[in-house]
């Protein structure tokens, strides 16, 4: 049994965007023929329609990407990834909020379909086709945004003959799926470790956003520490007192600054081996 079923689940987004681009073969090959080019030397894709339109969506499917990120941890290659028992419920408030944004902005996206095509009309001229364009339904079915929750795989369920050798594969796969997880999180704590320690020794010349960054993922290492690891706890103790450091006390206190920066180098090292940054 995967010891980290009580402690955690698998979760994966699925999204999809209509991309409004079109290849327009006809002008491809005007433009190859225009310029003596093989037929296939050059394509012409079209954008239909204004990329501002379509940023409400795409931005607030950045954001769920960027949520996914952050709270939870590498599992699958195919985008399945492990989500904290402890962070279930602020990560569900975070995702339902987005996806009714998301909801939100793709509707009025739509109740403006036909505007938008009156502007490609003026944007396009002699590009324009209007059987480029899918009707309002069936750009609607281009949208979409949904987050799935599983429980872990237990190798119980399984009712086959091979029981203890599928008890086996599977352990070793979650072994080797724990250490890519820790490695993980170690890379993340290690960057931003370091990245504190350049831009704050590089002068007060420093974004307050800076200290935001190490708060953030600081209030997250416990969570996502789901195996336990000494050494991440521990530089997520130290991170969290880097970021209870005002950034002013940074810039005009010396004292506080040499012992911020000497608390990031030590939570770096701490997750360097773990994340095989050498």
């Amino acid at each position: 049994m995967c010891h980290l079923s009580h402690k955690a689940m698998l979760v994966s987004l699925s999204m999809s965007c209509w991309r409004a681009t079109k290849l327009d073969r006809d002008a491809s090959r005007q433009v190859c023929e225009a310029n003596s080019a093989e037929t296939d030397a050059a394509r012409v894709v079209k954008r239909l329609l204004s990329q501002k339109h379509l940023s409400p969506i795409t931005r607030i499917q950045t954001q769920a990407r960027t949520v996914i990120y952050e709270m939870t941890l590498p599992w699958l290659d195919n985008g399945v990834r492990v989500l904290p028992s402890d962070l279930f419920f602020p990560f569900r408030e975070k995702m339902q909020e987005l996806e009714r944004a998301h909801s939100k902005a793709v509707a009025e996206f739509l109740d403006h379909y036909e505007e938008r095509l009156a502007d490609a009309r003026l944007r396009l001229v002699g590009l324009f086709n209007p059987f480029d364009f899918p009707t309002r339904d069936q750009v609607e079915r281009k949208f979409g945004m949904k987050v799935s929750v599983m429980p872990f795989p237990e190798v119980d369920d399984f009712r086959v003959e091979q029981a203890d050798e599928l008890r086996e594969e599977f352990e070793e796969q979650a072994r080797k799926r724990e250490a890519e997880m820790v490695a993980d999180l170690a890379g993340r704590i290690a960057n931003i470790a370091g990245e504190f320690t350049c831009k704050v020794n590089g002068g007060k010349r420093f974004w307050n956003s800076l200290t935001d960054k190490v708060s953030d993922l600081a209030k997250l290492v416990d969570g996502l520490n789901v195996t336990g690891n000494p050494d991440i706890a521990e530089a997520g103790r130290l991170l969290r007192e880097i970021a209870a450091v005002k950034p002013d006390d940074l810039r005009d206190d010396p004292k506080a600054k040499a012992e911020a920066v000497g608390k990031a180098d030590l939570a770096a090292d701490k997750c360097r081996d773990l994340a095989n940054i050498f």
